[in-house]
């Protein structure tokens, strides 16, 4: 899925919590972040924290946490930018959780394909998704059923049921409505 560039909020100073999941997660020895952003769009949040460096103000480490899923994010990832090594004519140390797939379209476009599991929020999104499936598949089945004993015929067969106790065509015996328990109790009193 990629990110879609959402309205970053003006860039704050790291919260305590935030540095508190840094100081546990840093792959290598980082000093603590200095800021923080946030990006927020339907099913998708990015966290992203960097720290400064003194003398330059040039982020030397950033961390991009990335957590996707609707109605609760289910999903996350993180990567971590080291451009320290940089500055010793190497490439930047990129280092990602295992969790987290990030990678550049031809256009320009970032991807970011976050599958750390996320509990009880992944648990919960799949309730949810399986109730809806269960609703689309049972729905249409229930509501043949209720007009066909509506009409008059069996809900499994589709045959005129008449009088009968059961189906005459399948051997099914029709559900009990209010209706049919008022026709017995009339029939009988007439009796």
């Amino acid at each position: 899925m990629p990110l879609i560039p959402g309205t970053f909020l003006v860039s704050r100073a790291a919260a305590e919590l935030e540095v508190l999941w840094w100081r546990e997660n840093a792959p290598t020895t980082m000093d603590d972040p200095d800021w923080a952003g946030n990006a927020h769009n339907w099913g998708q949040r990015l966290l992203h924290l960097e720290v400064m460096s003194k003398p330059t103000s040039l982020p030397y480490s950033t961390c991009d946490l990335y957590r996707a899923g609707w109605p609760t994010s289910a999903l996350e990832g993180a990567r971590w930018i080291d451009y320290r090594p940089s500055w010793e004519g190497q490439g930047p140390d990129i280092h990602s959780n295992q969790t987290l797939f990030a990678f550049e379209a031809w256009n320009g476009q970032r991807w970011l394909l976050p599958f750390g599991a996320i509990w009880p929020g992944f648990a919960t999104n799949t309730l949810f998704y399986a109730a809806i499936l269960w609703l689309l598949f049972a729905a249409p089945f229930a509501l043949r059923r209720r007009l066909r004993l509506k009409r008059g015929l069996c809900s499994a067969c589709a045959y005129p049921i008449g009088e009968s106790v059961t189906c005459t065509e399948c051997g099914r015996a029709p559900p009990i409505s209010r209706k049919s328990i008022v026709r017995l109790r009339l029939a009988s009193t007439r009796e």
